[in-house]
């Protein structure tokens, strides 16, 4: 096994950065820009490198330029005061530039490929987010784990010999033990390494198109496989498999002929994922404790969702 980049941390002191960012970006599945639980909004526009923060804390808004129109958004809790920090990764260089909530400083990394899947999150249960990616061609994560002080971790979910090979990467908390399992899957099988006991557990979703969303839909603390798919009227179709009773569950909201963006959070901070879809600008949001939807503006066409790039899109 032999990989082909090396790695390289540094950390900076960003003077030019201090306006009123008091927050950045949680890990893939919150975004947090303030500490009153619910998800904040959060945009990444290509067109100019710059991300545009909501807080619903304060009311307040922000912008930060922070990246080129060719980067990758990858926002994450990477210092761990659990705020989400802005941060991209440049394909042409493979270097993360992360600016930290926590003391507006910069943290970089040189690490993976531009071909490779980013995964960042929190493999060692520390509460930061690790730099991390998944690559197609052998099977491999490649982790920089944030506890052992960014020293390389390889690892490779065992598939059934019947099972040509994993196609994708699905991370998630499955197991509810505060540590990110290494998943992947194959068509609608999901394989997924439970990091609190070792076993590799199969679940079949039934979804090999559109996006994988594995995220906590019930409430339980526990991450349920789910997938978000266009249904032939072009509506969109969310499904997920309850960790509670292996039960598939589905629901409509959103539509590909609005140019819709998946964005699902916790916005009413009850512990549930809410359906929710980025429009060109407005937020279209059905709350799990109301069931009374409701839109929101902010942002423009052609703007990012910070939730959107924790989504895995079909190879």
């Amino acid at each position: 096994m032999k990989f082909t980049n090396y790695l390289s941390i540094k950390i900076f002191s960003v003077c030019f950065l201090v306006l009123t960012l008091a927050a950045g970006a949680a890990a893939y599945g919150k975004i947090n820009l303030d500490y009153d639980g619910r998800a904040d909004l959060l945009v990444f526009r290509p067109s100019n490198g710059t991300w545009y923060g909501y807080r619903t804390e304060t009311g307040s808004n922000f912008a930060v330029r922070w990246g080129l129109a060719t980067d990758k958004p990858v926002p994450a809790d990477y210092d761990g005061d659990g705020i989400t920090d802005i941060a991209v990764f440049r394909p042409e260089t493979s270097v993360w530039y992360v600016l930290k909530s926590s003391n507006g400083q910069m943290l970089t990394a040189v690490w993976g490929l531009a071909t490779d899947k980013l995964v960042p999150a929190d493999y060692d249960g520390d509460g930061m987010a690790d730099f991390a990616v998944w690559r197609y061609g052998d099977n491999v994560w490649y982790v920089l784990t944030s506890s052992s002080g960014y020293n390389p971790r390889y690892f490779i979910v065992p598939i059934p010999s019947d099972i040509p090979r994993a196609t994708d990467p699905v991370p998630a908390d499955y197991d509810g033990d505060g540590k990110t399992d290494f998943a992947v899957r194959f068509l609608s099988a999901w394989f997924i390494y439970q990091s609190e006991t070792g076993i590799v557990r199969r679940v079949d979703l039934g979804c090999d198109i559109g996006m994988f969303a594995p995220l906590d839909f019930t409430g339980d603390g526990y991450a349920d496989p789910g997938c978000i798919y266009m249904l032939p009227d072009v509506r969109y179709q969310w499904k997920f498999k309850a960790s509670q009773d292996n039960q598939i569950n589905a629901f409509v909201w959103g539509a590909g002929f609005y140019n819709d963006l998946p964005a699902p959070d916790d916005y009413d901070n009850d512990g549930v994922i809410d359906y929710a879809v980025y429009r060109n600008g407005e937020w279209w949001i059905y709350p799990s404790n109301t069931l009374h939807p409701y839109v929101v503006n902010f942002g423009v066409g052609g703007d990012l969702p910070a939730q959107y790039a924790g989504l895995k899109p079909v190879s």
